[in-house]
């Protein structure tokens, strides 16, 4: 709120000026953002040079545990999005689902709970850039079966998979 009674000062004295987002935890960008619209300003989502850096990191990491699950005899596909993943997870029958948190869309833990809501009690497997405590007991108050910071060991990864889905 202090921002945004801030940013009404400096608007008052330029009308054009911008309000720009980055919270400390990107997660949380629809809670702020939905704060910042109630105090009836304007709110827009861009990908920031940090966001792009880092979709772009998910995506190779993405296709390169995509090659390395199908060389351990693993079928796989890979969503770009929350959304996506969560219309794939619904409409196929996994043995194992690799969820990352940070999302575009809706994010891992959103995802994780409309699965168990809907019914689906399929492992999930948590791999994320958040190692906090607090982020690990949200994954497992979600859902989540198990849950692996990033970086991780790909060795460990396939023990993982192999142990949830006994």
């Amino acid at each position: 709120r202090a921002a945004v009674e801030a940013f009404r000062r400096v608007q008052a004295r330029w009308p054009q000026a911008l309000l720009i987002l980055a919270p400390r935890h990107p997660e949380r960008f629809d809670e702020v953002a939905k704060l910042v619209a109630d105090e009836g300003l304007r709110v827009e989502r861009t990908a920031t040079e940090h966001q792009q850096r880092r979709r772009d990191d998910d995506e190779h990491l993405a296709r390169s545990l995509k090659r390395g699950l199908d060389a351990e005899g693993y079928a796989t596909d890979v969503a770009r999005d929350g959304a996506e993943g969560l219309w794939l997870a619904k409409e196929s029958d996994y043995d194992a689902i690799l969820l990352d948190i940070m999302l575009p869309k809706v994010n891992g833990y959103q995802v994780c709970a409309a699965l168990r809501d809907a019914g689906n009690w399929a492992p999930i497997l948590m791999l994320t850039a958040l190692g906090e405590i607090e982020s690990r007991i949200s994954g497992f108050q979600a859902g989540a079966d198990d849950y692996l910071p990033k970086p991780f060991e790909p060795r460990e990864l396939l023990l993982r998979i192999t142990a949830i889905l006994r």
